[in-house]
């Protein structure tokens, strides 16, 4: 008969409930349990598991496949544990602890700090500063290692470049050539270097093997299967640097100044240079408090600050204007900004310049972005629940110009995040705002100045914890492509993606409400904070939030159909991204509010702003 039972995991698991789909911990210690009491298919029922505790039994593997995949808390202490690789299975994995089992070693240590990206602790003890220095440092080393192996011992046995064929005969004796050769560390870590060097291997051969089939027009589908063949694998972000620059009054203990938006510099090519000049984009522009800063993503320097005393600057937007420079076009970038006063200041990034200021509304500033089409083109959302077209014109070459007002768009409540439509953007508006998401018809005619909205876009309703509709907070936007738009609605948990095409063909011109065209419900933290912004990066073809606890929610996005979802089936993001842990003033900063992120085109950086002044720059490895 089998010790576990769905009524036994009802019983001991908290809180009581009749289906094993609500359980959220369990305790199992001290039942002479073995390992093939565990049942994945019984385990596998436990979808909203989140602490488990098997200590004090006779285990000597966690079965694969137990289907755990939000457990955050695992005890297996005093068992008789011979291996733990097979807890890669719990990627969500935080606290683990497997002390008194005396088959483990250090090296089962290292395998496992290794296999679960989002450990923090390990048989009590903070392990995130070694974790990723084995991660990123140990591995960076290992993989120098066996370049440098591959080159001196293997790179003259194939021909420059090599065939798939030449590759596939050596993969095998070098891999295995590898493992006995390559040496790093102490002798008491030789079985976790060995498995490692196997690991890199493998995936050495497997990208000279994906680069050689993607350069090749030659069919390798006959071919026999090898070891080291190419898997899809998550992004693998390293944090690179750790940033206080807004503090107030350059106080190092300042951990209270809100950093709100962030965007890169982009990428700028001047006709001035023989060969066009490209500039790559690694600067990202931050602004919090009184002050915007610009970062170099690699280096961590701060190039620029600007301060604005007594202003606290909510919003930013870059544009790329096209001015005269002894009779040649040249493009400057050129950043607005805005905030509490209500101001937008425009600056010349390059020589850290403030060269002019619009009196753009009453109150402050809520968001600012651009025409993509039309670079002098900036739109000014406000608490004064108004959006403003400007052009802001193009300085000379002593940074005189003429701003004009071309419209005003009515809203009913404040504009969070507004957006052109990238296929029709001098034609339509949408706007996320604090009582929903809206459009305007912006075709610029001689007349009708002022606009009010012609679409409002529905969504499912949601019902709060006392089961009341909540009023509609839609607190961020973006295009994911020239037609997925991804929306997120306060304290609901999800983020929508949603066709602007389809939407478009069911609007009734005579009723202002049409129901968005829903193609997928993204998971995402089920929090009460609201204001906490999205970004898309449509070249790789992700879309990134963070969250309440410093996590970064990561989705790739695949390729959609046309039919709209009728259920309310949620899709699980792609990784989260963990917060990292940070040291200030003598104590680990657990975790922030991320207010805002964003990517560079290329997604080589991604950077993250929050509530206690830290600015977090990871890098793509």
């Amino acid at each position: 008969m089998a010790k576990i039972t769905k009524e036994l995991l009802l019983e001991k698991g908290i809180p009581k409930h009749s289906k094993l789909g609500q359980v959220k911990k369990i305790k199992l210690s001290n039942l002479q349990l073995k390992t093939s009491d565990l049942d994945p298919k019984l385990f596998s029922q436990l979808r909203q598991l989140e602490e488990l505790d098997v200590s004090g039994n006779l285990l000597t593997e966690i079965p694969d496949n137990l289907g755990l995949v939000n457990l955050r808390l695992l005890n297996c202490a005093d068992n008789d544990m011979e291996q733990i690789t097979s807890l890669n299975q719990f990627k969500n994995l935080e606290d683990l602890n497997c002390e008194d089992n005396m088959y483990l070693t250090i090296c089962d240590t290292y395998k496992v700090m290794y296999l679960l990206p989002n450990l923090r602790r390990f048989n009590g003890k903070d392990i995130t500063s070694s974790a990723n220095h084995l991660r990123f440092v140990n591995s960076r080393k290992l993989m120098s290692l066996i370049t440098d192996f591959w080159e001196k011992k293997y790179k003259a046995q194939v021909s420059e470049p090599p065939a798939v064929a030449e590759i596939k005969a050596v993969a095998k004796d070098f891999v295995k050539s590898a493992i006995a050769e390559v040496k790093y560390g102490p002798n008491s870590l030789s079985d976790y270097t060995k498995w490692r060097v196997e690991m890199i291997a493998k995936e050495f051969v497997a990208s000279l093997l994906k680069h050689e089939n993607q350069v090749s027009s030659e069919s390798e589908g006959s071919e026999d299967e090898d070891e080291a063949e190419n898997t899809d694998e998550s992004v693998v972000l390293e944090p690179l640097h750790f940033l206080q620059s807004h503090s107030r009054d350059n106080d190092p203990e300042d951990l209270t100044t809100q950093l709100w938006a962030c965007a890169f510099e982009p990428e700028i090519k001047n006709s001035l240079t023989p060969d066009g000049g490209l500039q790559s984009s690694r600067t990202v522009a931050t602004c919090g408090g009184d002050s915007v800063c610009f970062i170099d993503c690699e280096t961590g320097i701060v190039l620029h600050k600007y301060k604005s005393i007594g202003e606290e600057f909510f919003s930013l937007a870059w544009t790329t204007l096209t001015v005269m420079v002894k009779d040649q076009k040249r493009k400057l970038n050129v950043l607005a900004v805005g905030g509490q006063m209500g101001v937008v200041k425009l600056i010349h990034v390059k020589v850290n310049y403030c060269y002019g200021k619009i009196k753009a509304h009453k109150r402050p500033v809520s968001t600012l972005c651009f025409c993509p089409n039309r670079e002098t083109f900036l739109f000014t959302g406000s608490y004064d629940k108004t959006i403003i077209l400007w052009d802001i014109g193009v300085p000379d070459c002593d940074y005189n110009f003429r701003v004009s007002q071309l419209l005003v768009l009515k809203v009913c409540s404040t504009p969070l995040k507004t957006s052109p439509v990238p296929t029709c953007p001098e034609q339509y508006l949408v706007a996320a705002c604090e009582g929903g998401c809206f459009a305007w018809d912006i075709t610029l005619t001689k007349y009708e100045d002022k606009r009010n909205i012609v679409m409002e876009f529905q969504f499912p309703i949601y019902n709060n914890k006392n089961g009341k509709s909540d009023c509609c907070i839609v607190d961020s936007l973006a295009f994911c492509n020239d037609d997925l738009v991804a929306s997120k609605t306060s304290m609901q948990g999800s983020i929508y993606l949603w066709s602007w095409s389809q939407t478009l063909k069911k609007w009734n011109k005579r009723n202002t409400k049409v129901n968005a065209a829903i193609l997928r419900e993204m998971e995402w933290s089920n929090t009460d904070e609201v204001y906490i912004a999205l970004t898309t990066c449509p070249v790789e073809n992700y879309l990134v939030c963070g969250d309440e606890k410093g996590d970064i929610w990561m989705y790739e996005l695949d390729k959609f159909t046309n039919e709209e979802i009728e259920s309310g089936k949620k899709t699980s993001p792609t990784q989260i991204l963990k917060w990292p842990a940070i040291e200030a003033r003598g104590e680990i900063i657990e975790g922030t509010l991320i207010n805002n992120v964003t990517t560079d085109p290329e997604f080589k950086y991604l950077v993250a702003v929050t509530d206690k002044n830290i600015i977090v720059i990871w890098k793509r490895t």
